[in-house]
């Protein structure tokens, strides 16, 4: 795992490891009540591991990109469906999926435009960025790096 402070967002961005998405952790390692997620992998992948760990560890946004991503975004959306209780426009918890993108404007578009429903934008303090696989996070490392993030210690 890696934290990073993006420099043209001001985010707080966590890298973590995975190899597939049964390595989602079991407790955050990042710091705040809620964040948004990006899962990137360059293979078809299964979600159903993180789903519900995720959004019950405050997940707010999920975005997702690679093959198969629009199905990572449906499989969100149907968990987030059924563990909606009274969801408003402000309590939503919204999904993207980048089919199109490369990794470098998905990952833009993750830092600089995702935003949480209303209710839950004071609580966001993170954005988490899952990478499956090793070359697929040297990618998004190195896409951090010419955006001028700063690797924190």
């Amino acid at each position: 795992m890696s934290h990073w402070r993006d420099a043209v967002s001001g985010r707080e961005v966590v890298v973590l490891d995975a190899e597939s998405t049964r390595d989602w952790p079991r407790a955050p390692a990042w710091q705040g009540a809620k964040f948004c997620a990006l899962l990137l992998a360059e293979r078809l992948v299964d979600p159903e591991p993180l789903l519900d760990r995720a959004l019950g560890q405050g997940l707010v946004f999920a975005s997702a990109w690679g093959p198969g991503c629009e199905l990572v975004e449906d499989s969100f959306d149907e968990v987030i469906a059924r563990q909606a209780e009274m969801e408003t426009p402000d309590l939503a918890i919204l999904t993207s999926s980048h089919p199109e993108e490369s990794i470098e404007e998905t990952l833009e578009f993750f830092l600089e435009a995702v935003t949480p429903s209303r209710a839950h934008v004071a609580a966001c303090t993170t954005w988490v960025v899952f990478p499956v696989g090793a070359t697929c996070r040297a990618r998004v490392e190195a896409a951090l790096e010419r955006r001028a993030a700063r690797r924190l210690p």
